[in-house]
């Protein structure tokens, strides 16, 4: 817990995004996951939130849950600021095409709205190799 503690500390933002990606990076090289077939690593999508309200985007994340287990997905990580006010999620899916399904679902698009009245995000793609 000390070490989410310094990131969110540290005064520079441009170190906070770098050590937060770093940190998440470390993390998730040491859990390598394949699908279901066991022949290809999955997709991580890195959501960095600055949310404004905390009750509503709650209440997204609580929304978006089902809808991401429908499409085999789940959020793997949900690293938050003292203040909960900043939050890095680590989403895992079968493959980038599942996350492009995801967002373009009727059930996602009907919360979405909710997800913008509450936070300003930004998502980061990326893939294990090994």
């Amino acid at each position: 817990m000390h070490v989410l503690t310094w990131l969110f500390s540290n005064k520079s933002i441009y170190m906070k995004h770098i050590s937060i990606l770093l940190f998440v990076t470390f993390l998730l090289s040491s859990c390598v996951q394949f699908n279901k077939r066991g022949d290809q690593l999955r997709h991580y999508v890195v959501v960095d939130a600055s949310i404004y309200n905390i009750e509503k985007y709650d209440k997204f994340i609580q929304l978006e849950i089902p809808i991401l287990k429908k499409f085999d997905a789940y959020i793997a990580m949900d690293i938050r600021s003292p203040d909960q006010k900043r939050r890095y999620l680590v989403m895992s899916f079968p493959s980038r095409e599942t996350v492009k399904r995801f967002v373009k679902s009727k059930d996602f698009q009907k919360i979405l709205p909710l997800n913008k009245q509450s936070a300003k995000s930004t998502i980061f793609h990326g893939k294990l190799f090994y």
